[in-house]
């Protein structure tokens, strides 16, 4: 089947995806599961997002494209967030993708973190909420004591030099 250009904005689903040569290219690097799409593409080192060129030249990052490319959304505007559903980084189903405020993204990211990075678990004895510039955030106090008790070792060890 041929490809013919289409007006902006119409969507269509799966069944329009063979006649469009750049989501072909784009599904090639896509893994299809039961549940999630998984980008094998390129993966930007800081975030583990997956980053993609649109064409035109333009870099993002694959949900983002997958929502413009696959369900033929406009395309996301800057100050807006695209949150991922099923909270895999690396999913690029377009269902598993929704168009939210940066507030609402960090407020969906927080309630999903149960536990610090070193595994202690959030709860009302073991957690401190400060606030910040930009909002709250919190943080584990055992870790907090874990690195006070280390920056007083350094400091003795450093006075003893």
């Amino acid at each position: 089947m041929a490809y013919t250009a289409e007006p902006v904005g119409l969507k269509r689903g799966p069944e329009f995806w063979h006649c469009t040569p750049y989501a072909v290219k784009f599904m090639r690097k896509v893994g299809v599961t039961d549940y999630c799409w998984i980008w094998h593409g390129a993966i930007i080192k800081n975030s583990g997002y997956g980053q993609v060129r649109l064409p035109g030249g333009r870099c993002t990052t694959a949900h983002r494209a997958a929502l413009e490319v696959l369900d033929h959304h406009d395309p996301v505007p800057r100050e807006m967030d695209v949150d991922h559903l099923c909270r895999n980084k690396l999913c690029v189903r377009p269902s598993h993708l929704e168009v939210v405020s940066p507030t609402e993204n960090r407020k969906r990211q927080g309630s999903a973190v149960t536990h610090c990075p070193r595994g202690h678990e959030y709860n009302k004895e073991n957690t401190r909420i400060n606030k910040t510039k930009t909002g709250f955030c919190r943080k584990c106090k055992a870790c907090e004591l874990i690195s006070n008790r280390t920056q007083r070792e350094k400091r003795k060890w450093q006075s003893e030099k």
